[in-house]
């Protein structure tokens, strides 16, 4: 037994080829090491996915942060509905996230800048479990995932130039008004405070303001077509307000001045011409058949005239007393 030992250590043979057993055994375990150790149970799933985000086989797959398994697969699938083409993805799991609630929701996420994704779950809480090999639907991925190339990709030319615009202007319009921001800034604490009540009355729905704002935005949609001439109306207006401001001194404001006495002597001397104001309005009345018929630039004017005058003065001498 003693030789039979020592013979077999002292053979190289042997040992070479048992060194190599081991070095195939271990590059063959770290190979599939992300597929999930030889003879150890593992939970898979199926999970829809809307797109796979540049994802690859072997990403992790993490729990709260925690590296629970790993995807498998990757397969593009058409729905044969609407002909959307989704991903699909096989994910081997841990035995200790079995059954994963039915609720549970399936993101890709970035794990560096460099691309490398992994998918995250954020467990439900359903008291149903997905079974071994059941497919996680298409409605569990939410939210819907931004990439980092699509938040770069908004930054066209026109808005980095819009940008740059208004940092410049911006810059301009704060510099050397220090003094006047330390103002304004110590003046927002009163106009906060005074704020709050009044965002409160109109938060109430007694106040009815989403009412209001429907309707604002109804009156604006009728005024609509007549923009153009309410731009021209603006423009009319100042022509007026610029003819007043030529004869504002001192016409208008010799008229300005004598109104009040106008006003005065009108109090005062109207209440006394009253009593004659019904007489006079039945002699026009009287009256208006004549100059119906007989017009004031006709040649038989002034004698009409005189005749209703003469028969307004028979019967309301009053009036042309």
């Amino acid at each position: 037994m003693r030789r039979g030992s020592a013979s077999i250590a002292a053979n190289p043979v042997l040992i070479g080829a048992a060194t190599t057993l081991v070095v195939i055994v271990a590059v063959f375990l770290a190979y599939n090491a992300n597929s999930g150790l030889p003879f150890v149970p593992t939970y898979e799933l199926k999970t829809r996915v809307p797109d796979a985000a540049n994802l690859v086989k072997g990403n992790d797959v993490r729990i709260g942060g925690t590296r629970v398994g790993a995807v498998t697969d990757i397969t593009p699938v058409t729905d044969k509905k609407t002909g959307a083409v989704s991903a699909q993805l096989t994910l081997k799991l841990e035995t200790t996230v079995k059954p994963l609630p039915v609720d549970s929701t399936v993101l890709i996420r970035p794990r560096s800048a460099l691309g490398l994704k992994y998918v995250q779950i954020t467990k439900g809480t359903s008291s149903r479990g997905f079974e071994d090999g059941a497919t996680v639907p298409l409605r569990n991925a939410r939210p819907e995932p931004v990439e980092i190339d699509q938040v770069i990709g908004t930054f066209d030319d026109k808005t980095r130039a819009a940008s740059q615009s208004n940092l410049t202007e911006f810059g301009n319009a704060f510099a050397g008004r220090g003094p006047d921001l330390n103002r304004a800034v110590e003046q927002l604490n009163p106009l906060l405070t005074n704020l709050v009540p009044v965002m409160q009355n109109l938060s109430d729905p007694r106040t009815q303001l989403r009412r209001f704002t429907t309707a604002l935005g109804r009156t604006a949609r009728i005024v609509a077509p007549s923009a153009l001439t309410q731009a021209e109306l603006f423009g009319n207006l100042d022509t007026t307000f610029r003819a007043f401001a030529n004869v504002a001194r001192p016409f208008l404001q010799d008229s300005i001045s004598g109104g009040p006495p106008a006003l005065d002597e009108a109090i005062k001397d109207f209440p006394q011409q009253r009593p004659s104001w019904p007489t006079a309005r039945r002699c026009s009345a009287s009256c208006a058949p004549a100059c119906a018929r007989c017009g004031p630039r006709r040649p038989c004017w002034p004698t009409r005239w005189r005749s209703a005058r003469r028969r307004c003065a028979a019967r309301w001498p009053s009036t042309t007393a």
